[in-house]
């Protein structure tokens, strides 16, 4: 049988098929693999972009904790009481402590 011009036995042509479909098979297996490796990244950064607003909520509050000025008195004024239903300070945190978190986080 004549193939590409080239003419083939019948264990010849067993092979020829079979090499073309391990051929389909690997570029099958590659774009399948770019499309996953695209989709991932994709993925990472929204998460890092919520992982970043996050962070930036998280320092605005603790930067707000630490530079309190009420300290452990009433939390009337503040904007996150509201938020607690006036059991104090969302953060739980002491002006210390919340000074030491906002280093660790580079705020």
């Amino acid at each position: 049988m004549w193939i590409d011009g080239k003419f083939m036995t019948e264990p010849e042509i067993m092979a020829y098929i079979k090499q073309a479909k391990e051929e389909a098979f690997r570029e099958g297996y590659l774009k399948a693999v770019d499309t996953m490796a695209q989709e991932t990244a994709k993925e990472m950064s929204e998460l890092e972009a919520e992982r970043n607003a996050y962070k930036k909520e998280l320092i605005e509050t603790l930067r707000a904790a630490a530079t309190c000025v009420r300290g452990d008195e009433s939390c009337d004024g503040c904007p996150y009481y509201n938020i607690t239903f006036g059991n104090g300070c969302p953060t739980k945190l002491s002006t210390y402590a919340a000074k030491l978190r906002l280093e660790d986080l580079g705020g």
